[in-house]
């Protein structure tokens, strides 16, 4: 509460900025075009001493004859920042709230990165002036307007207080309006044309547990939040950068967020993909059912291991489901075929050397292909030296269109260059040693 001697000080600035804006001064016809703004004016209101801008402003319209508004609104910094961009980035509470009460359609103008007086004062964490704007807003209820404004890369102000880790501010703004939240960013965001990063996913990528955990609170509301997720979900973010701390929060706070598909991929198959062994073991005793869930190609997480040859990761979701028979994907191949058709020689000579997997070392695919004949006809060396050297291979097999692994090894081999000898790394690696065939067909 401000004293009797503060009132009055206050009621005479106001007085005096009336007074301003009724002074009369020939227009200048400027046809949109901004001035740049006086110098000795843009340092004064850093300072935030109100008396002294008045001042300033008293004696830049009668040397210059420039009506106030016009200095107000026509006046700006090289990056278009007008006087209340200024003070809300330099925490200047009382020029700021000067301003706002004479001039609140300064609240939403944007400079030349789009970026209102909000976005400036977020980036910069000044929650005095924040809450100024914030305030003002919400008592004129236009709080979801000028909180869910963005700037020209697709931020809100939310997201420019997560992205600098002020999390006073960032609290103040999701207590307002914490669906921002989930809102993505991005110079396309608007046009969806592609997935940006809600503030969510920025504070689990920047590791920051106090900003996800004040986020997680300000949501702490939401039913289901899957449905309200946009863009990118935060735990492939805190499983991309490895940290086990983002994971647990999520767990404690909303758990449901391991379940959310991103891409097709549930965080299970996106910490397969990168070889995090940890966290495969850490989702494992918190979302085991994602084990058993496809992704948009039809693979299990165990699949998308073998494709990335991450074998350590490999075994561990062996030892959730001894019977690999189990693991089928679209195709009706099983983790051999698939460690074969990319050539993770590792993951290969992983399963022949264990008598457990004996099945799937000859098993078709809904194509008949056995794992040689996509090892074969994906030209990896690697893969075909590892099934060719085991005497329970089949080296003969005939897939449903009727080829030999080495039939389709010299068919692919035609078909990358018509005019060359028809022979790949894996024809060759086949010939040398000694495999029985004829033309592949039979």
């Amino acid at each position: 509460m401000m004293t009797s001697i503060e009132e009055l000080e206050w009621r005479q600035r106001h007085q005096r900025l009336d007074a301003l804006k009724a002074s009369q001064y020939p227009e200048q016809k400027n046809d949109g075009v901004k001035e740049m703004m006086d110098d000795g004016l843009y340092e004064v209101t850093k300072e935030d001493n109100v008396d002294a801008f008045i001042d300033e402003l008293e004696l830049v319209s009668s040397q210059s004859q420039l009506s106030l508004m016009n200095m107000i609104f026509n006046h700006v910094s090289p990056s278009a920042n007008n006087l209340l961009h200024v003070a809300s980035s330099c925490g200047s509470k009382e020029i700021a709230e000067l301003l706002v009460s004479h001039f609140p359609c300064l609240i939403a103008v944007k400079n030349f990165q789009g970026d209102t007086a909000l976005h400036v004062a977020a980036r910069a964490g000044m929650l005095n002036t924040s809450t100024i704007f914030i305030n003002y807003a919400v008592n004129y209820k236009e709080s979801y307007g000028l909180l869910r404004m963005r700037n020209e890369k697709g931020n809100t102000p939310l997201h420019e207080a997560v992205i600098n880790k002020h999390h006073e501010v960032a609290e103040h703004l999701v207590f307002y309006d914490h669906q921002v939240a989930y809102w993505q960013n991005g110079e396309n965001a608007l046009q969806a044309e592609e997935k940006g990063k809600s503030p969510l996913y920025l504070a689990a990528e920047n590791g920051d547990e106090k900003m996800l955990d004040i986020l997680l609170q300000g949501i702490a509301r939401d039913g289901d939040i899957k449905s309200l997720l946009q863009g990118r979900s935060p735990a492939h973010a805190a499983v991309m950068k490895k940290n086990l701390d983002i994971l647990t929060l999520m767990v404690n706070r909303r758990p449901e967020l391991l379940q959310f598909n991103d891409m097709g991929e549930n965080p299970i198959h996106f910490a397969s993909s990168i070889g995090y062994l940890k966290g495969v073991q850490f989702l494992l005793k918190n979302y085991r059912k994602g084990t058993i869930e496809k992704n948009e190609e039809g693979l299990y997480p165990i699949h998308v291991a073998c494709k990335k040859g991450k074998l350590e990761v490999v075994k561990e979701l062996l030892k959730q489901w001894r019977d690999p028979m189990d693991f089928l994907n679209e195709k009706g191949q099983n983790i051999l075929h698939v460690a074969a058709l990319n050539g993770r020689k590792n993951v290969v000579e992983y399963i022949l050397g264990d008598d457990r997997f004996q099945e799937l070392v000859n098993q078709r695919d809904k194509d008949g292909n056995t794992p040689l004949h996509l090892a074969t006809k994906h030209n990896r060396p690697t893969a075909v030296y590892a099934l060719v050297r085991d005497r329970r291979v089949l080296q003969d097999a005939l897939n449903n269109e009727n080829m030999t692994p080495y039939g389709e090894a010299q068919r692919q081999s035609k078909k990358l260059d018509q005019n060359a000898e028809p022979e790949t790394q894996s024809t060759k690696l086949l010939e040398n040693l000694e495999i029985p065939i004829s033309d592949g067909k039979v």
